[in-house]
């Protein structure tokens, strides 16, 4: 399985801080989601925050940022 070198990752999430949105718990990262312009990128929840609810908040989160910019985008 080919995986992406550290580096990559770092610089390709610097680039999507503000397109994020990061679940912690206990001050654990539980998951994230990300979003471009009007869609949802990614959802990651940590295999320990499964079935507890995390993923659907972060999607609701998801779903205001994109509303709101598509709210935005109209005007």
């Amino acid at each position: 399985m080919a995986v992406r070198p550290r580096d990559s990752f770092d610089v390709r999430a610097a680039d999507r801080v503000a397109d994020t949105t990061v679940a912690t718990v206990d001050g654990t990262v539980a998951g994230f989601v990300m979003v471009d312009g009007e869609e949802v990128d990614q959802v990651y929840v940590a295999a320990g925050h499964r079935g507890t609810g995390v993923a659907a908040l972060l999607l609701t989160a998801a779903e205001q940022r994109t509303a709101h910019r598509y709210v935005k985008h109209l005007h």
